[in-house]
């Protein structure tokens, strides 16, 4: 299979990289779908990936790539609604906030103006699952130095900073690498410390010391 990918925009390395690996997982995922009837069929059988298990929440807030992170739950069996309403996000099992880019002022105003950041704060509060990824993963934290002066929703202290400029590190970080795994914590249960899992980014958080 030839993937032919052209650049219509952005000139960020890591977020070039990032949309080429969605061009090819798009590619990918048409090129290997199941007949829609047999799969009809498998779920109105019971079939374990038939989604019997209660819908997470996708928060849309207005940027990223929210139908390819629902889809990807759904592969995985686990149904999911994307949705801005606040009601819906306080009271899905789970909630996702998902994105692509950076935390741009448009966007966290947008937020804003849906009344998401008050719902958002208290699901992640809650002691319930809670998973941010890209943008979304940013917004958790303080402030990110991809966006200087744009506050972020501060459930985390500390700040998303950028990889230092060294000549043995190569950024963006892309490819398979080990874990050093801190605290242990229910998402990595069937992950060991050294394990090996494969990276795509340019800005690893930097959690602030609990004041004390």
């Amino acid at each position: 299979m030839n993937l032919h990918v052209r650049m219509l925009s952005g000139r960020n390395p890591h977020h070039i990289v990032e949309a080429t690996f969605k061009g090819l997982a798009r590619a990918l995922d048409a090129a290997t779908q199941r007949d829609r009837a047999a799969r009809g069929r498998a779920l109105d059988e019971g079939d374990a990936r038939g989604m019997m298990r209660e819908p997470l929440a996708i928060v849309d807030y207005g940027v990223g790539n929210l139908r390819s992170a629902q889809k990807a739950f759904e592969h995985l069996g686990q149904p999911a609604l994307v949705t801005s309403d606040a009601e819906r996000i306080a009271r899905r099992a789970g909630r996702r906030a998902a994105g692509a880019g950076r935390v741009r002022r448009p966007a966290w105003r947008t937020s804003q103006r849906a009344s998401l950041v008050e719902p958002v704060v208290a699901a992640a509060q809650s002691g319930r699952p809670f998973l941010g990824i890209c943008v979304g993963m940013q917004l958790l934290f303080e402030e990110s130095e991809e966006s200087p002066g744009v506050r972020g929703l501060g459930i985390f202290r500390g700040r998303v900073v950028r990889f230092p400029r060294r000549p043995d590190l190569k950024v963006p970080h892309m490819g398979w690498n080990q874990l050093r795994i801190a605290t242990r914590v229910p998402a990595l249960a069937d992950v060991a410390d050294g394990d090996y899992v494969y990276f795509v980014h340019s800005l690893p958080p930097r959690a602030a010391r609990p004041a004390t």
